[in-house]
């Protein structure tokens, strides 16, 4: 009896591409994430909203699904959020401010990450 050796699959096989395409597609969805959550301008808040749309968009291409994939575009890309940006460009402007961490205790950052933790912590117990 022989037995197999189990090996990655090489980058240009069909495989290796596959999981390289679902690699950009995740990431394509992550940086949109970021950048919706992390930008102080809203117009470039929804442009990283869309971008996210557009990646799970792909993804739902990816997992065979491409009905759902074009619904996400419909809805989600070219009605949510073309009806935030065309709100915010109707919305009268305020005068520019600065957000700062008035108001929030030296605890809330890692209150927040334990209470995450414990969380996902909580679910990956319940899924096995």
């Amino acid at each position: 009896m022989s037995a197999s050796i189990a090996t990655s699959p090489a980058l240009f096989s069909v495989e290796g591409l596959v999981g390289l395409v679902f690699l950009v597609m995740v990431a394509i969805t992550i940086i949109g994430a970021v950048i919706a959550s992390n930008s102080e301008r809203l117009v470039r808040c929804v442009a990283g909203l869309i971008v996210c749309f557009v990646g799970v968009a792909g993804l739902y291409y990816f997992l065979n699904s491409p009905f759902v994939a074009m619904m996400q575009i419909l809805i989600y890309v070219g009605a949510v959020a073309v009806t935030i940006a065309f709100a915010i460009m109707l919305a009268a402007p305020e005068e520019s401010r600065k957000v700062g961490n008035e108001g929030r205790g030296p605890l809330d950052g890692p209150l927040g990450f334990a209470t995450a933790a414990l969380v996902a912590g909580g679910f990956s117990i319940l899924a096995f």
